[in-house]
């Protein structure tokens, strides 16, 4: 097939609208989980969800309009830009109602410069193929129920993930019989609920097993969140690694 080939241009498209996809289902997905993290009422969670499609919905009819001055692959491009941008901006920086209400709007304005401009794109391109060209833009539109399962796979894959790499480090330290299990929290400047129920669940193995279950590096917020969720009852805290060496000897 040559460059211009309108089954490579088609498959390149519906992967482009497959990815910029990945993160409709992140807010959804881990619905209990941010409420419980950010205090949000069941209003709010809901003003977070529609603030998605809130973006696509009020962009999709300008940039859609402009496709006929500017190359609808350009709008495109910028669009999967958009959204990239936005959802590792929502990884980092969302931490409430308000953050997360304007990257998910931003996340929708992003779908609005992918779904309907790549549309138009398929279209242009495959005119001519007679038959062909429903079937192409069939593919395109069935690849947005596919991104969008995608979403929902993933979001899930990668909150299970963090489970997953601690007990596997948690394994590797029984399987060295070590009497003290440290946790170390340096680099740690955001612990989910979901992050808490795993301690908690190390927590228990610890205690079952007879070992000691001792972290450090954790922020002034978090040692607060500790004492008050009585963690700090059955687990050694220290301020750092010096401190922690220093009491184990």
């Amino acid at each position: 097939m040559s460059p211009s080939s309108p089954y490579r241009l088609t498959l390149l498209v519906c992967l482009a609208e497959i990815f910029g996809l990945a993160s409709i289902a992140v807010f959804p997905a881990l619905l209990p989980t941010f409420q419980s993290e950010w205090n949000l009422s069941n209003t709010q969670a809901g003003w977070i969800s529609a603030s998605y499609y809130a973006g696509y919905m009020i962009l999709v009819p300008v940039l859609t309009s402009i496709t006929d001055r500017i190359d609808a692959r350009r709008i495109m491009g910028l669009g999967a830009i958009l959204g990239v941008l936005t959802a590792v901006g929502y990884a980092y920086f969302a931490r409430g109602f308000w953050s997360a209400l304007v990257l998910r709007f931003l996340s929708g304005v992003g779908l609005a410069g992918i779904y309907m401009p790549g549309l138009k794109v398929v279209s242009d391109h495959t005119e001519g193929q007679g038959t062909l060209q429903s079937r192409f833009v069939s593919f395109y539109t069935a690849s947005f129920s596919i991104g969008a399962s995608l979403s929902y796979l993933l979001a899930g894959e990668i909150n299970a993930f963090a489970d997953q790499e601690l007990s596997a480090a948690y394994d590797r330290a029984e399987a060295h019989d070590v009497k003290t299990v440290v946790l170390n929290f340096s680099e740690a400047s955001y612990i989910n609920s979901t992050g808490i129920a795993l301690i908690v669940g190390l927590l228990a193995r610890a205690r079952k097993s007879g070992r000691v279950l001792a972290v450090y590096g954790l922020s002034d917020h978090y040692q607060e969140i500790f004492q008050i969720t009585r963690l700090a009852d059955f687990m050694s805290i220290f301020s750092d690694e010096a401190s922690l060496m220093a009491e184990l000897g």
